[in-house]
């Protein structure tokens, strides 16, 4: 019994010598990452709040939700670099960083360019149509680059994808022929300006109304 105990003991001690520091290194990351998004970001907002761009603001929103994450994951690769264990668990850690970090920031440049792309409709003269057609092609290039990114930085070759999506692409435009017509005749509407969000219109068939979107 008393042999056993000893075991349970030294196993006890080995490990928490051997994951302590890591997760006390996570730990701090953590409370750091939530401290600065706490004190430093709030502030930055506060001062961006006084200027007349708005931009500034634009890329405070982009980056706060991923503030403590982006700090849970600098913590997590000084740990890895600390933790020594055989096969290939390092390899996945790294992996898993690689992933995360780029789909973080793939996110926020999304809600960045977004919202820049906002501000810079708004700022048009007469009004450009940012609708909600516009906001999601811009949001959907975002996410497709980052996703190529990602794949790209795992080692996964992209090429016959981009193949596969072209031959794709080719198909779904036939087979979608008349949808894709009336989103292209859509989109000259829109950019030619002849109708705009806010406008009062009466169709042929008796239809009237705003123009929401």
């Amino acid at each position: 019994m008393l042999q056993l105990f000893n075991e349970i003991t030294v196993w006890c001690k080995a490990n928490v010598e051997m994951w302590g520091p890591p997760a006390s290194i996570i730990a701090i990351g953590i409370l750091i990452g939530w401290g600065f998004k706490r004190f430093v970001h709030t502030h930055l907002k506060r001062v961006a709040k006084k200027s007349k761009w708005k931009g500034d603001d634009a890329v405070l929103d982009a980056i706060e939700p991923h503030i403590i994450i982006w700090f849970f994951l600098g913590a997590l690769s000084i740990s890895a670099g600390i933790v020594e264990i055989e096969g290939p668990f390092n390899d996945y850690i790294s992996k898993f960083l690689i992933v995360v970090l780029i789909g973080s920031i793939t996110l926020a440049i999304s809600r960045l360019t977004v919202s820049l792309f906002e501000l810079w409709a708004n700022n048009q003269d007469k009004g450009f149509p940012s609708t909600t057609m516009f906001i999601n092609i811009v949001r959907i290039t975002v996410y497709l680059i980052g996703m190529l990114i990602i794949l790209d930085a795992l080692n996964i070759s992209i090429a016959p994808m981009l193949t596969a999506l072209g031959v794709g692409g080719l198909a779904v435009s036939l087979a979608l022929k008349d949808t894709l017509s009336d989103v292209f005749a859509g989109l000259h509407i829109l950019l030619s300006k002849k109708v705009q969000p806010g406008d009062f219109i009466s169709l042929d068939s008796g239809e009237m109304g705003y123009i929401k979107n």
